[in-house]
Formats: C-alpha cells, sequence, structure tokens
C-alpha cells in the first residue's frame, strides 16, 4: 500500500517534467493546408534556434503559384515559442504552435500582392511528414 501512494505522489511529478522535456515547438517537416481553391504548403527545418526552408502557395484555382525553389524561401529565428520568418528575403510572417497545428500569421504579404496573389492574413497548417519533401 505504501508503494502504491508513493507512485501516485510521484507520478504527476514525473509526467510533468517529462512534458516540460519533450520538443512541442520543433517546426521541422512538411506542413500543409488545402481547400477546393488553394493549397499553402511549408517545408521547415528548424536547427539551433534559427527556421529554414521552402514554401509552395497555389490559390486562385491554380491560377497563381508561388513555389519556386530558389526564390520561395523561408528564413527566420526562433522567439519562444514562435518563430519570426522571413519570404523570400522581403515578405514577413509570424510561426506559432496551435493545437496540433502551426498558425501562420502574414505580418507582410507586399511580394504576394506585387504578384496579384491574395493572401490570407493567417493560415493553420498541420504537419504531414516529420521529414521534408525534396
Amino acid at each position: 500500500m505504501i508503494v502504491y501512494r508513493r507512485i501516485h505522489e510521484i507520478l504527476p511529478i514525473f509526467t510533468f517534467f517529462w512534458i516540460l522535456s519533450c520538443d512541442a515547438s520543433d517546426f521541422t517537416g512538411c506542413w500543409v493546408f488545402l481547400d477546393k481553391n488553394s493549397s499553402y504548403t511549408l517545408n521547415l527545418t528548424q536547427d539551433n534556434g534559427k527556421i529554414s526552408g521552402h514554401y509552395c502557395f497555389i490559390n486562385s484555382g491554380g491560377n497563381r503559384i508561388d513555389c519556386d525553389k530558389k526564390s520561395s524561401t523561408i528564413s527566420g529565428v526562433l522567439d519562444g515559442d514562435a518563430s519570426v520568418i522571413s519570404f523570400g528575403g522581403s515578405g514577413e510572417g509570424r510561426l506559432k504552435f496551435l493545437e496540433g497545428k502551426i498558425s501562420l500569421i502574414v505580418t507582410n504579404s507586399q511580394p504576394f500582392d506585387d504578384f496579384n496573389m491574395h493572401i490570407p492574413k493567417l493560415i493553420l497548417v498541420k504537419k504531414i511528414m516529420d521529414v521534408l519533401i525534396e
């Protein structure tokens, strides 16, 4: 009976520290949002406090595509449990974990606007792979 009581006293403490040790904010992987008219894909790598990768944005039923590996790049830095990112060096956004997904908040959509491509201010992407799609 004493052992049973001890385990129940220690288990919540152990669980708390185990949860803290899990890396719930690793952005590495392939993240996607799809609907009937658009798709937004982020291939991200998180390494030593930095974010890098590529994006592929397709909208207007495929009439607007921004998916070039040379210019459709993402770079950024971690900021707590979020990341401040740059799209192709001129657009800006913020990534943050939200209920098992990443919220992408576009804070500067100028490169997309210049391309006459409407990008939502908030895009929720879901992880489909832990590895990058090449």
